[in-house]
């Protein structure tokens, strides 16, 4: 069987499925914390990536970031404020869910079965399934001497008997149970109060930038406002299927691009750094004392918006660099650059450019270019 591509894999099962996932995540947040602690957790340790968030699952963490990679985890996120703890009959009980558009009443099935179905449905590469949850696990064990409630994580393969005999009673001959026995619950460390959560995260954050980037100065809150904005833009995106060419950046965050966040995030809070960079290659060229100290403040509102307004900033900054590649810098002035790519980008102006100045233009470019 030839391989197919993540966008092949993700749409086909998608369709029949799933679209409706983006909607309802814009009513809860918790699912994309814990999405964004997951990356900040991995980021470090893993050589490549590539994230899907709320499509075709909950979250996908492919283990690089191809068009066609071996390996997938494939995770399921769910919270309960009401239980005290998931049963074997919690996870395996169908759900009855009312469809707003006609009123009618849908059976869904259990939480444990859909996640079953990723490994049939994505059978060409290496599937790991975990359930994630914000309580714990009420379970029967085949080791006595553990208490599932006290674990955070439980293997279908440790449950004694009783449990494996309610669950190959429920799935019946739709699946062999031998197959799904590595399956994963999880119980997540992300409290439902989303103060307690950005605490979590922001701790995550500094452990993260403190590995990778240890000799830099910066201010994590700032950063992780605007990570938790590329993660919400992601899960928030309703995908159009006949729109594949969206996929990538619309709703994945490969390593490079999370990697390209946190520099960006580190340097949008200290702007200083990078200007004194800028500034005397500006001077070399000449310029105007005047259009400089306006660069510069159009330089500092552009790190601003990095942060307050991360999606329109990086959509813009993608258009640029590809222009970038096209002009000929040979022999010419940074501020000729900067001219020659403020024109080829208002070329092909829309509602995002049209929304951003000539000078914010101007010192995208000279971020990118220097």
């Amino acid at each position: 069987m030839t391989k197919k591509s993540v966008i092949q894999h993700l749409i086909e099962c998608d369709v029949a499925g799933k679209l409706s996932g983006a909607r309802s995540s814009n009513r809860l947040n918790y699912q994309q914390s814990w999405s964004l602690l997951k990356l900040l957790q991995v980021h470090a340790s893993k050589n490549d990536y590539r994230a899907v968030f709320d499509f075709a699952e909950d979250f996908i963490l492919y283990g690089d970031s191809t068009e066609s990679p071996e390996k997938g985890e494939f995770y399921q996120v769910k919270t309960d404020k009401d239980k005290k703890s998931y049963s074997i009959s919690n996870l395996l009980s169908n759900r009855t869910i009312r469809k707003k558009t006609d009123n009618l009443d849908v059976i869904k099935k259990s939480f444990l079965q859909k996640l079953f179905d990723n490994r049939t449905l994505f059978s060409d590469i290496d599937v790991d399934l975990i359930f994630v949850s914000n309580i714990p696990y009420q379970l029967n064990l085949k080791n006595k001497d553990k208490k599932s409630k006290e674990l955070k994580e439980v293997m279908l393969s440790d449950l004694d008997q009783v449990d494996i005999e309610k669950i190959e009673k429920k799935l019946g001959d739709s699946y062999s149970l031998n197959d799904y026995l590595d399956t994963v619950l999880q119980v997540s460390d992300l409290s439902l109060d989303q103060e307690d959560r950005d605490k979590l995260l922001k701790a995550e954050l500094i452990n993260l930038i403190e590995v990778c980037f240890p000799s830099k100065a910066y201010k994590a809150g700032p950063i992780l406002k605007a990570l938790s904005s590329e993660i919400a833009i992601r899960s928030n995106y309703e995908m159009n299927p006949d729109l594949a060419s969206d996929f990538f950046t619309k709703k994945t965050i490969s390593k490079e691009k999370f990697e390209e966040f946190l520099t960006k995030g580190i340097a949008a809070t200290n702007p200083q750094d990078k200007w004194q960079e800028i500034q005397p290659l500006l001077i070399a060229d000449k310029l105007d004392s005047g259009e400089i100290l306006e660069l510069k403040t159009a330089f500092y509102n552009l790190q601003k918006m990095y942060i307050e307004d991360s999606g329109t900033a990086n959509e813009a900054v993608e258009k640029i660099r590809i222009v970038l590649k096209e002009v000929d810098r040979t022999g010419k002035k940074l501020i000729e650059i900067v001219e020659e790519c403020l024109v080829e980008y208002n070329k092909n102006q829309n509602e995002l450019s049209s929304a951003l100045s000539d000078k914010l233009i101007k010192v995208m470019v000279l971020d990118e270019a220097v």
